[in-house]
């Protein structure tokens, strides 16, 4: 992408469950309902979501363009899908996003991205929506892109791609597993490299022992749309990779956000996307500049420190 053009995305609710859509039948005339564009500011992107009577709760990467800082942040509708609120989910002193849920033995469980804090964190919810806890115990020590947990023929599985290079968090899926959710985690290395589509990109459904999970295409540009990966085997030693197929736009969003998609979710009776387009701005280069400025003055500012203690 260009460095005077950023990324403006669009999380949206698909009035249609992810099994229909993952099928031969994909978006079609599905009914779609918007997210706010922003929120106090930030982009809202990576929707993961789960209901609560009759209350649907959504949680997205909230990323301030202005600070470079991305946060997670609830979005709770009713029924007949209005808006009722927005507050802040989860905040740390790394960026986060990619908040993927699941439920286990009654508890509510999230595994946000966080990749500059060296390792993958999971959260369990101690006051739902708002409050969550590290779960102590689990470890995976590694920087991990988009980790994307789920149980399947009696064991825990986690899909991820490593953020320790540009190329390899871009085109690389790694898959582990564990008999417990937290660990001990075995991984079997590298699965699939290809720009194509291996960056995990949403909620693994299982249909009758195949399991399907979205990718991200990252061949024209980061995000660049969703590919659908079909495994079997998972009762044997690996899993077995047997197909994929690229997912069309849904087509009342394709020409309003024709840039990319990057993530594909589970909601019950809905799913949740976001799509993007790319947009001419001038706050991405002064954003970076005025960074960089502020870390020279950092730097400058230790360095005179250092000069005035001799």
């Amino acid at each position: 992408m260009s460095f005077y053009k950023e990324d403006n995305w669009q999380s949206a609710i698909i009035h249609a469950p992810m099994k229909e859509i993952i099928s031969d039948y994909g978006f079609g005339g599905c009914k779609v309902t918007l997210l706010p564009s922003e929120d106090d500011g930030c982009v809202l992107s990576d929707p993961f979501g789960l209901w609560r009577g009759d209350r649907l709760f959504i949680f997205v990467k909230a990323y301030n363009k202005h600070s470079f800082r991305s946060t997670i942040r609830v979005l709770v509708y009713d029924s007949a899908f209005t808006l009722l609120e927005t507050a802040p989910a989860l905040e740390e002193e790394w960026n986060l996003g990619y908040p993927q849920l699941f439920e286990h033995d009654g508890g509510i469980y999230m595994l946000p991205e966080a990749h500059a804090s060296g390792r993958l964190s999971l959260y369990r919810a101690v006051n739902f929506p708002t409050e969550w806890e590290k779960v102590q115990g689990f470890e995976f020590p590694l920087s991990v892109v988009r980790g994307t947990m789920f149980y399947h023929a009696h064991r825990w599985w986690l899909f991820w791609s490593p953020a320790d290079s540009v190329r390899r968090k871009e085109d690389t899926l790694h898959i582990a597993v564990a008999e417990e959710l937290t660990g001990v985690w075995a991984d079997m290395g590298p699965f699939l490299t290809d720009r194509g589509g291996a960056v995990p990109g949403g909620t693994p459904l299982v249909t009758e022992g195949t399991v399907f999970l979205p990718v991200v295409q990252n061949r024209r540009t980061m995000g660049g749309g969703l590919r659908l990966l079909r495994f079997e085997s998972f009762g044997g030693s690996k899993p077995l990779l047997v197909g994929g197929r690229s997912l069309d736009f849904p087509p009342s969003l394709a020409t309003s956000y024709p840039d990319g998609m990057h993530t594909l979710s589970e909601a019950g009776p809905v799913s949740l996307i976001d799509v993007k387009k790319e947009i001419l701005s001038l706050d991405k280069p002064i954003n970076l500049a005025k960074d960089l400025l502020r870390s020279g003055s950092r730097i400058l500012t230790e360095a005179a420190r250092l000069v005035s203690d001799r």
